[in-house]
């Protein structure tokens, strides 16, 4: 089931037109960083996003120009994941 869901909703978001991602992501974004979770936050986790996912790079700038620690996962082989500072000066 949860397979299924996350495919479904993979083939929703890559079938969006640009204009309609631009405008959810805008939306998306606009409304995490009015949200008292985000004003409250010292540390955000979030992902580098591809080009069918929400784009977090507006996110990003956002929460390292007001300061934020930001994590950003780093993977292994075998399914290993960690979270590690977000450098612009690698990451980007």
């Amino acid at each position: 089931m949860k397979k299924d869901l996350r495919q479904a909703v993979l083939a929703r978001m890559k079938a969006m037109t640009e204009p309609e991602k631009k405008r959810a992501d805008a939306w998306l974004t606009d409304a995490f960083l009015a949200s008292s979770s985000y004003k409250n936050a010292k540390v955000l986790a979030t992902y580098l996003s591809m080009p069918h996912e929400f784009d977090t790079q507006r996110l990003i700038e956002r929460a390292f120009s007001d300061g934020k620690r930001l994590l950003v996962p780093k993977t292994y082989g075998q399914g290993r994941m960690i979270f590690v500072d977000y450098d612009p000066k690698i990451c980007s």
